[in-house]
């Protein structure tokens, strides 16, 4: 269309004979094609794009369950294999992977994406296209959530152009429902979803779905690990705002400006926070000022919860006051990278007390093994590895519980960890609903920014 109204523009310019009152009529039969000036002045078919040899798809057989060494009970993950050929001479990899979504049938960059820079990466440079095909992985699906379908498409660009595969689905072996359990604490939560700078939403609905559901499984014990429990806690989206009014779409809200959180000096303005009573607040946008080694993204924060100082649980420091506000943050950069589904879980851990795993007495619960973390960093060196070392025992173990990092099954929670959250429930402030103690309600004012905690935990 503007490439449409630039060559009309042009064109009208140079027949200066026309009066004003004639130009929509020029315009008119310039866009059915029609003569214009003069015969030499007729604007130029343009020039089809060449036609790259270069062809790539997903087939049948190319989507298998990965071998994590772990029992059949543990829960699935899968691999995606690219078949790639007849590149050009004259183009070049520089990035591949794939993309996914649960709703869109072709799915594209603006979809979940899992995708890597090769453009230095040896056996492409290398690679013989004329003799063979490239049979290369463009994704590893770790958390798929059962009855889940994932629709997934390779993706390739080069130094000329951009290529999607066909469309290929992937869905879990696992299909049973979360259990009811009708005495679960519900926890109302609303995703606040804030706008980049050219107005458009990079985090979608189905994105927010995915992080609620899968967090129901790991709080339900859907998984049924050993060694892990029912938590007694459910997340539901919440349907009112807290004046009342009904949700277009129920936990969320698709907030109006941009907003970027400094990791270091947590404010938001306090017409982004709802009551604490009323939901559990989550906000996604992009958070910068953040440590981020070269094998993951950050993905969130959350604030441990607060209690009356002689009613302290061990690990939580710092006493309620009132007035002060609680929630998650999440990365808008890493909500939409492949595999971040479980962050809300992980968050939502933290905010009902409970610390990583992967240190001597740091999360205070004697049913969660310990590693030595820089030392399984170094080992792997980002490669895909899920069992740990027991650094009191030297045993090997399979890491499962949701308040590990990856890689990781992410599963569940022990019976210690829930002792925990069933205290929070019962003395903590700002917990939605009639658990915990009752806030203080702040006098707010919308414009003025409100600073969080000093002690956020990712």
């Amino acid at each position: 269309m503007n490439m449409f109204r630039k060559k009309t523009g042009d064109y009208l310019d140079k027949c200066s004979i026309l009066l004003h009152g004639y130009k929509l009529f020029a315009v008119l039969l310039l866009a059915f094609g029609m003569a214009a000036c003069d015969d030499d002045n007729t604007v130029p078919e343009p020039d089809p794009e060449p036609t790259s040899t270069f062809k790539l798809h997903i087939g049948e057989g190319n989507i298998v369950p990965m071998d994590l060494g772990a029992p059949d009970n543990y829960p699935p993950a899968y691999m995606a294999v690219l078949v790639m050929e007849d590149l050009p001479a004259d183009e070049k990899i520089i990035y591949e992977g794939s993309v996914y979504s649960t709703e869109n049938p072709e799915p594209d960059l603006s979809d979940c994406v899992f995708i890597n820079d090769y453009s230095d990466y040896e056996p492409f440079l290398n690679w013989d296209w004329e003799k063979e095909p490239l049979y290369w992985r463009c994704l590893y699906l770790l958390h798929p959530l059962p009855g889940t379908t994932y629709y997934v498409r390779g993706y390739v660009q080069t130094n000329k152009a951009e290529y999607y595969s066909n469309t290929v689905e992937i869905r879990s072996s696992l299909t049973a429902p979360v259990a009811e359990n009708p005495d679960a604490y519900e926890i109302p939560v609303i995703f606040h979803l804030f706008p980049d700078a050219e107005g458009n939403y990079p985090v979608k609905d189905w994105m927010v779905r995915e992080q609620l559901d899968y967090a129901n499984y790991v709080y339900s014990n859907y998984f049924n690990l050993p060694g892990q429990t029912e938590t007694g806690v459910r997340f539901v989206a919440a349907t009112t705002a807290p004046d009342g009014t009904p949700l277009e779409t129920p936990g969320i809200v698709h907030e109006k400006e941009a907003v970027e959180i400094d990791y270091a000096n947590v404010e938001l303005d306090d017409r982004y926070i709802w009551d604490n009573e009323h939901a559990l607040n989550v906000w996604v946008s992009p958070i910068n000022n953040v440590y981020e080694d070269e094998y993951s993204i950050f993905a969130g924060f959350s604030f441990f919860p607060y209690f009356d100082e002689d009613e302290m649980m061990e690990g939580c420091e710092t006493p309620y006051q009132p007035g002060v506000v609680s929630g998650i943050f999440l990365n808008t950069r890493a909500m939409t990278m492949a595999n971040d589904v479980k962050s809300f879980a992980h968050e939502a851990g933290h905010f009902l007390g409970l610390e990583h795993v992967y240190i001597e007495g740091d999360d205070y619960c004697e049913d969660t093994p310990w590693y030595d973390r820089d030392a399984y960093l170094e080992a792997t060196q980002g490669n895909i590895e899920y069992t740990r070392t027991d650094a009191a025992t030297g045993e090997i173990f399979f890491s499962d519980n949701i308040m590990d990092y990856e890689y990781g099954f992410m599963a569940g929670i022990t019976p210690d960890q829930v002792e925990r959250i069933q205290y929070t429930l019962k003395h903590a402030y700002l917990i939605p609903g009639e658990a915990g103690k009752k806030d203080t309600p702040a006098v707010r004012s919308a414009g003025q920014p409100h600073r969080f905690g000093d002690k956020p935990v990712r």
